[in-house]
């Protein structure tokens, strides 16, 4: 038999093990598994599907005597095939509602969304915010400061905002600074950085002579302002890894150790999540279907958050493997598609 033989009386047994294993962290006998079943069969009935669902690695035998817990086939059958569809109770919905419509920017959003999504999961939350090279400009300014350097402050069409300094090749009053960020954001609005930075390169290359003093320091100070930018790292907030503690008997000391070292690595977080930026909905990688080492003994549950239909960052879950994977899927959907009502709405 292969798991796309499965009967259904196969695949409700399996359930009733994740679930009950899940929930107890304990093996799961046929007794158990009998005072859960509709159907009312006899222990000795379970019994031999369970042998059955072993004998093709989607059930384990920690001990002779004990009794199954999921493999991590076992459980993706059960993510891929047993799941229901999200579903999260109307207080969740509302508490995550309220709480993320109510930031007044988008870094409060960011940080808001980590700490909801560990509170409600009860796991590690990794919410990483828009990278600066996919975002579209929509407003630049300088700001004076002494020995002829500006502050650069350039906002997203999402609302995220950056900055930083730049030097000029002279001294500038506030007045120049100002027409030359106006004069960038009407040229420049609505592109990405990357094409930002190509623009300014192509501009620049013309005739110099069609350009005033003004507007070609305009586009020298641009071009430092975004060539910079375009390769800013994105922000990664991370929330609840001390939950991690309280899952100990899943992960030994070493396997905690280096989960910790692996969210304080912020470059390599973001590589793991970004995984999903191109795909839709939530996605759900267990054990050992993970890329980080660190992870292999762990399950993830991210989606990718949009403006529009752009993708701009992704959040996720981090947890055991007996993680409540309906829940967490629930959890991430419900907060990326808030993010990105959000996000869209500000970008109009």
């Amino acid at each position: 038999m292969t798991e796309n033989e499965l009967d259904r009386r196969s695949r409700e047994i399996l359930k009733a093990v994740v679930i009950q294993h899940v929930e107890s962290g304990e093996p799961v006998g046929s007794s158990t598994v009998a005072r859960l079943s509709r159907e009312r069969l006899s222990p000795a009935t379970i019994r031999n599907v369970m042998a059955d669902l072993e004998e093709i690695g989607l059930l384990c035998q920690p001990h002779t005597s004990a009794g199954r817990v999921p493999t991590e086939r076992g459980y993706r059958l059960f993510v891929d095939t047993l799941l229901p569809a999200p579903h999260l109770p109307v207080v969740d919905e509302r508490a995550i509602r309220d709480s993320l419509r109510g930031a007044s920017d988008t870094t409060q959003l960011l940080e808001r969304a980590s700490r909801l999504l560990s509170r409600l999961s009860r796991h590690v939350a990794i919410v990483v915010a828009p990278a600066l090279a996919q975002t579209r400009l929509q407003h630049i300014e300088f700001v004076r400061l002494a020995d002829g350097r500006a502050l650069a402050v350039f906002v997203s069409q999402a609302g995220v905002l950056q900055s930083r300094v730049v030097e000029a090749e002279e001294e500038l009053t506030q007045d120049e600074l100002a027409r030359m960020g106006n004069f960038l954001s009407d040229s420049l609005a609505g592109r990405t950085l990357p094409e930002v930075r190509n623009e300014l390169l192509r501009l620049m290359s013309e005739e110099k002579a069609q350009y005033d003093r003004l507007l070609q320091q305009a586009l020298s100070l641009g071009v430092r302002t975004f060539d910079e930018g375009a390769a800013e790292p994105a922000g990664v907030y991370v929330e609840g890894a001390a939950n991690l503690l309280a899952q100990a008997r899943d992960v030994d000391l070493e396997r905690m150790r280096s989960l910790f070292r692996a969210f304080e690595d912020k470059h390599r977080i973001v590589n793991l999540l970004n995984q999903c930026l191109e795909s839709d909905g939530v996605r759900v990688w267990i054990g050992s279907e993970n890329r980080a080492p660190e992870l292999r003994e762990m399950s993830l549950v991210a989606a990718s958050y949009r403006s529009g239909e752009q993708p701009l960052g992704t959040l996720g879950v981090v947890g055991p493997l007996r993680m409540q994977y309906g829940r967490a899927v629930s959890l991430v959907d419900s907060i990326a598609r808030t993010f990105s009502e959000i996000l869209s709405g500000r970008a109009n």
